[in-house]
């Protein structure tokens, strides 16, 4: 609980770009200024925030919240805690301005209006904006998300991924990604097996995000 305190405090502090941030391990300082909070990331499994470099050792030895069969790839578990972290402020008009290009129609539609992807598609804007060449990536991996949302509001009648991505919802959250990849029962097979792959990476990171919104608002 001390953790999700912190990390709801840091969450602020990040956003204002005014005040210190809560770490595990004080510097000799005394303090982590906000000059120097991009060398920080929390913990995805306990919520403390540790040095980036340290970050590998922390989630191996020493995180009594993480799995068994955690990550065993120091980059993944920086990237997993990244994503914990709050989107900038001038990071939502950007995204506007990438996603301004794509086709007005339904899958629009349906994922500009759903929260949790565009949170999505914030944290794709933070990574890409820069790399104009990368633009078209964002959208792409908005549109899969949205013809997923179409595909559950028409077969289950859930309009949000929130709401999709309860566990209990697992099964028909399956069943909808099959379908927008084209499954053949019979044959056992994908018409589209990149988009399967690619569904189930967006869907853990939405899981992530997720994850952190049911403790605080960040």
């Amino acid at each position: 609980m001390r953790n999700l305190g912190n990390h709801k405090h840091n969450c602020d502090v990040l956003r204002s770009s005014k005040g210190t941030l809560v770490v595990a391990y004080v510097p000799k300082e005394g303090y982590v200024s906000i000059e120097n909070a991009g060398n920080y990331v929390p913990c995805p499994y306990c919520f403390g925030y540790y040095e980036k470099r340290q970050m590998w050792r922390h989630c191996k030895r020493r995180c009594l919240w993480r799995p068994q069969d955690g990550e065993k790839d120091e980059t993944k578990v920086v990237a997993k805690g990244s994503l914990l972290l709050p989107v900038p402020q001038h990071i939502p008009n950007q995204t506007k301005n990438v996603l301004h290009h794509m086709r007005k129609d339904e899958v629009y539609t349906v994922a500009v209006n759903d929260p949790l992807i565009m949170h999505f598609a914030h944290k794709l804007t933070l990574k890409h904006y820069a790399d104009p060449d990368r633009h078209e990536h964002i959208r792409c991996k908005i549109r899969e998300l949205g013809w997923l949302m179409v595909q559950v509001k028409k077969d289950h009648g859930i309009t949000s991924l929130e709401d999709i991505l309860d566990p209990m919802q697992f099964q028909k959250l399956v069943s909808c990604a099959r379908k927008v990849s084209g499954f053949d029962d019979e044959t056992n097979t994908f018409a589209t097996p990149s988009l399967a792959l690619k569904l189930g990476h967006a869907l853990k990171k939405c899981a992530v995000f997720n994850k952190r919104s049911s403790f605080c608002v960040c």
